[in-house]
């Protein structure tokens, strides 16, 4: 069974990241790097299965909610979900997730946090950065 690990964005293509400065190694296959807006970029590395999981987790959850940002978990569940600009309805954003082999996806809640992750193929881990990337940064119209 594969470990999911809510962290920031999982990648577990540390190739890139080990080679660039300022990457902290937390131990022999782990990596992290602080980006300047903010982002918490973490690498784990495993090569015993050909398969890659990203996730984001936004620190957003119970804990932290307020009136003024009630139904936030919501428009992040919708981005991530519903379709964007690369992909406009949900049937296109499914389609495109069983192209890329992507194996399910899940969200998970929790008082501090919202995580979003799904696996996929190894081989087709650029282009499911591009899927997740346009899911976060690009919210249905």
């Amino acid at each position: 069974m594969l470990k999911k690990y809510p962290v920031f964005l999982l990648l577990t293509l540390s190739g890139i990241f080990a080679k660039a400065q300022d990457v902290r190694k937390l131990s022999e296959n782990i990596f992290s790097k602080t980006l300047l807006n903010g982002l918490e970029v973490l690498v784990v590395e495993d090569h015993s299965v050909p398969l890659v999981t990203l996730d984001i987790t936004f620190k957003a959850g119970a804990i932290n909610q307020t009136r003024v940002d009630q139904g936030l978990f919501g428009l992040y569940g919708a981005m991530m979900l519903r379709g964007n600009k690369d992909y406009v309805t949900a049937g296109d954003f499914g389609y495109r997730a069983g192209a890329l082999g992507i194996l399910g996806g899940n969200r998970v809640t929790s008082e501090e946090n919202t995580t979003y992750y799904f696996t996929l193929p190894k081989e087709n881990f650029a282009d499911g950065l591009k899927y997740m990337n346009s899911a976060v940064r690009f919210p249905p119209a």
